[in-house]
């Protein structure tokens, strides 16, 4: 009987084994960008510095005929939303805000915007954490993907975390 039990035991144990395993496989990598990727015709980007904030959504969101955009919120209250789509495509509204800020980053124009007060007279980019607000680039595509659009929507975080964010924008490879 314990003979039994034994090999029941060890045969339970080597099923839960392959059919964790093949599990993992089939999912894909375990980073959402990665598995993203695979079916996009546009080069993804994916932020290597957050300011410390923690991945909490991630989607990919239809935009018309047979195309996808990517949607990623990082933090909470304190956040920032990275959208990425084919810059053939015009994918997102983020949403009335005055022009604040053009800027050159990395070859790219950066355009940022704060969500002022309709009747604030004075409104800047040090504003920005108090209002939100958003950036809005093209980032190069490749030899294999199409050249992206990016918005990075902003709540309670400053200029210089924004612009490091874009500055380290990294392609898939």
């Amino acid at each position: 009987m314990l003979k039994f039990r034994s090999m029941v035991t060890l045969i339970v144990a080597i099923l839960t084994l392959l059919l964790t395993t093949t599990n993992s496989f089939a999912m894909g990598s375990d980073d959402p960008y990665q598995n993203a990727q695979v079916g996009l015709t546009y080069q993804i980007y994916k932020p290597t510095y957050t300011a410390g904030l923690i991945l909490n959504n991630f989607k990919l969101l239809n935009c018309g005929k047979d195309e996808m955009w990517l949607a990623a919120k990082y933090g909470e209250e304190r956040n920032f939303q990275l959208y990425l789509n084919d810059a053939r495509t015009h994918c997102s509204n983020p949403g009335l805000a005055r022009s604040v800020l053009n800027k050159v980053i990395k070859g790219s124009k950066v355009s940022f915007f704060v969500f002022c007060p309709v009747k604030s007279i004075k409104c800047s980019i040090k504003d920005l954490p108090n209002y939100g607000g958003y950036a809005i680039t093209t980032l190069k595509g490749s030899k294999f993907y199409h050249i992206s659009n990016a918005e990075i929507l902003v709540s309670g975080i400053n200029f210089t975390t924004l612009e490091k964010i874009i500055l380290n924008l990294k392609p898939l490879n």
